[in-house]
């Protein structure tokens, strides 16, 4: 996960985002989602997020924390997952 790490901060977020969309119409183009197609065009996902890893220091800025009773901190990194159902 380093050289992940290493390689998304190299990238702009606009170019994250050109990649993401290549990625979606690759997927789409490969009817990958064909067999879960309604018969009025729409694709049934299920959409799940979950905590990937958790910090006891500030990992980025801006990274989503919880404060514990005792006032410690906890920084969290998320995830988004979509399912075909």
């Amino acid at each position: 996960m380093d050289t992940v790490d290493k390689y998304l901060r190299f990238l702009s977020a606009n170019r994250l985002e050109e990649i993401k969309h290549s990625m979606f119409r690759a997927i789409v183009k490969s009817k990958v989602f064909q067999k879960y197609k309604f018969n009025d065009g729409y694709f049934m996902l299920a959409n799940d997020g979950s905590g990937l890893q958790s910090f006891d220091y500030e990992p980025y800025p801006g990274c989503p924390y919880k404060e514990c009773k005792s006032g410690r901190k906890v920084w969290t990194t998320y995830v988004l997952e979509a399912k075909c159902n």
